[in-house]
């Protein structure tokens, strides 16, 4: 939720490793009423807070394969997966997220936009899966690039 004031660079997105060894990347926002019962309480039930108008429909993804991600897709909660129940709890801790641990080569990734589909960087899972926190994979490399080049996928 909040890194100290900084830009956060861990938990804004939740991965998940499906039987087909693809991910679904979910982005990690609270809707504002959320946000203002968190803030009060330090918990709360995401799906019964962000009902009705709060109920915004935050950009999902899924990715071919886990291990070598080649194509992605947008995804959505009802139709390509289905969330039943979601809390936020403070722990006063740093935030987290375990991409690492179950896709890590999606940070090794770039995820391409498609202008000719009218998809836009700002439509791409670049904008979930923090930036810097790629960056600072992809520069270890000797060509300092990302190690996979992963294009859109349309229907």
């Amino acid at each position: 939720m909040n890194s100290a004031g900084c830009k956060q660079r861990y938990g804004n997105a939740l991965v998940y490793r499906l039987p087909n060894d693809s991910v679904l990347i979910v982005a990690a926002k609270l809707c504002y009423a959320a946000q203002k019962e968190f803030a009060a309480s330090g918990h709360v039930d995401v799906l019964r807070a962000c009902t009705g108008k709060q109920a915004r429909q935050d950009r999902a993804y899924i990715v071919d394969t886990a291990d070598r991600p080649e194509t992605w897709r947008p995804a959505t909660n009802g139709i390509d997966f289905r969330i039943l129940s979601m809390t936020a709890t403070s722990t006063w801790r740093h935030p987290t997220d375990d991409i690492q641990s179950i896709a890590p080569n999606l940070l090794k990734s770039y995820f391409q936009n498609d202008r000719s589909r009218d998809i836009q960087w700002g439509d791409t899972p670049e904008t979930v899966i923090d930036y810097a926190r790629r960056y600072d994979v992809k520069k270890t490399r000797p060509d300092k690039s990302f190690e996979f080049d992963v294009r859109y996928q349309g229907f």
